[in-house]
């Protein structure tokens, strides 16, 4: 019988991975929505403005159905991979944190503040943790 924490920290994993790589991708200013690269300065057209509903409807298909339908084995790999690390617990954490400070930050488009600092520290800690309980044998 599997463990629901470790279920859980499976799926918030693949999630943590959609969410960087999307703030990676894309940046939100006053403007909206823009790829974060293929901007060139003084020439502002270039860099495609994306709507909010487009960016959602993205961010749906891409972590939400692709990674629950469409690609369904990747849970079990993900499962079994952090199943047979140290200190598993601190990605659940970790994924918590993170999704807060994503949420804020960069979908709500928030400026940063003290107490967005303070989870952008905490997310990075937990990793850090996480990282050396699982390098140090």
């Amino acid at each position: 019988m599997s463990d629901p924490l470790l279920d859980f920290t499976s799926v918030a994993f693949v999630f943590l991975i959609g969410e960087a790589l999307e703030w990676l991708i894309l940046k939100r200013d006053e403007a909206g929505w823009h790829f974060r690269f293929g901007e060139a300065e003084g020439y502002s057209n270039l860099n495609p403005v994306i709507s909010t509903v487009k960016v959602a409807l993205i961010l749906f298909v891409l972590i939400l159905v692709v990674s629950a339908f469409a690609l369904p084995q990747v849970f079990s790999y993900v499962l079994a991979w952090i199943a047979t690390t140290k200190d598993w617990y601190l990605i659940s954490l970790l994924s918590i944190t993170f999704s807060f400070l994503w949420i804020w930050h960069h979908v709500a488009g928030k400026d940063w503040n003290w107490l967005q600092a303070v989870l952008a520290l905490i997310s990075a800690v937990l990793l850090l943790f996480y990282i050396g309980a699982n390098i140090v044998t």
